[in-house]
């Protein structure tokens, strides 16, 4: 998978009895997980709010890491390191609650409104009065591509399910470093472990066979091993997974006037923009079947992909049924028609790519290109 265009979401806590130099040291490794991501072109996801330290100590590390990477952003920006906004988004994406505000420690306020004077910043609200982790964990599942975990308890755990659910990839690290709210089942930790024995349920990888010597550079040996090796696992572990699915709903019987117009726009434009953005294609009839129903199969595609192409040409009505379930589901969802096809639902609030069958390839890819920077994170139509 390529690391450019994909949000990261890093996650997790320590205890509070942990030891202070194991604190120290996962700090730097966040720190130097973020640089190396936003270096190769990924962005970022974390919380905002508290900044809990030991004993309450404000020279002590801090027991999360959302203020470690909010300050590695600003200082990026501030040296012009890091550009505010990419083709894929803003460089760094927050899910807030209505509790936000005054969670944020006095001393950070002024960090908190420059990051905010920039655009580089992606805020999305969860609804007024919904401050249930729960809530924004699902939500952060939805608007990310990976989740890194690191220590943590019951809400680490909670967000790699969520990640997990929606067939994305979950990278734990070995870091026994407890959790701020001392509860769960053993956090990342037990996580990893996990994946060691079961790679299959947190990632798709090219090569199954050589996850197991990754996750072995991987290791931090208790916090032992130089910050820089274990990166560098970390890198090779996302750059061995393969690339979130882009799936195709589009007209596919050959016997219908359109199809050679479809075709030649799906082969000519959609196929090199979904690469270029670093999607892999997936249409069915192309691809080996993973259930004895076609129906099931489609479903199953839309609901665990990265991002849903569907055009209306030919007005389908599979299609429009699909296309529902791509929206319900929350997905990213492309909308493309040919010239002249009927719209079938009120354009104004959802807008198509309509494409000219007659245009060059190169003047239709800008066009597709353009529209996917404006629409692949549209908010959802009804946000559950």
């Amino acid at each position: 998978m390529q690391i450019n265009g994909r949000r990261i979401c890093i996650a997790g806590s320590a205890n509070e009895a942990v030891d202070g130099g194991l604190l120290a040291y996962a700090q730097k490794l966040v720190v130097e997980i973020a640089r190396a991501l936003t270096q190769d072109g990924g962005l970022l996801l974390c919380g905002v709010g508290k900044n809990p330290r030991q004993n309450d100590n404000p020279t002590s590390s801090p027991l999360i890491f959302d203020w470690t990477i909010l300050e590695f952003i600003l200082e990026e920006l501030d040296a012009g390191r890091l550009n505010p906004e990419t083709a894929q988004g803003r460089i760094l994406a927050a899910v807030l609650t209505s509790k936000t505000a005054a969670q944020i420690p006095t001393n950070k306020n002024l960090i908190w409104d420059r990051l905010i004077g920039t655009k580089a910043v992606r805020i999305e609200y969860i609804e007024p009065g919904w401050t249930s982790g729960a809530v924004r964990r699902k939500h952060q599942a939805s608007v990310s591509d990976i989740l890194i975990a690191v220590g943590g308890g019951e809400g680490v755990e909670h967000l790699a399910k969520e990640f997990i659910a929606q067939g994305k990839p979950v990278i734990p690290l070995d870091l026994h470093l407890g959790a701020s709210k001392s509860d769960g089942n053993g956090g990342a930790p037990r996580l990893f472990n996990e994946m060691r024995c079961r790679p299959q349920p947190f990632m798709r990888a090219f090569d199954p066979e050589s996850i197991g010597a990754i996750l072995t550079r991987m290791e931090t040996n208790g916090g032992s091993k130089p910050v820089a090796q274990v990166v560098q696992g970390v890198l090779e572990l996302i750059r061995e997974l393969r690339p979130p699915d882009a799936f195709y709903v589009r007209l596919l019987n050959a016997k219908v006037s359109d199809f050679n117009s479809v075709e030649r726009y799906f082969r000519q434009v959609v196929d090199p923009v979904v690469t270029e953005f670093g999607y892999h294609p997936v249409e069915m009839g192309k691809t080996e079947a993973s259930s004895p129903w076609m129906n099931v199969q489609i479903f199953e595609n839309i609901h665990f992909s990265g991002v849903t192409i569907v055009d209306l040409t030919g007005a389908r009505p599979n299609c429009l049924m699909e296309l529902g379930y791509a929206f319900g589901r929350e997905r990213r969802v492309i909308i493309t028609a040919k010239e002249g096809t009927p719209i079938p639902f009120d354009a104004s609030p959802i807008e198509v790519q309509i494409w000219n069958d007659s245009s060059t390839d190169a003047k239709r890819i800008e066009e597709l290109r353009n529209y996917w920077k404006r629409n692949v994170n549209r908010p959802p139509l009804v946000r559950s």
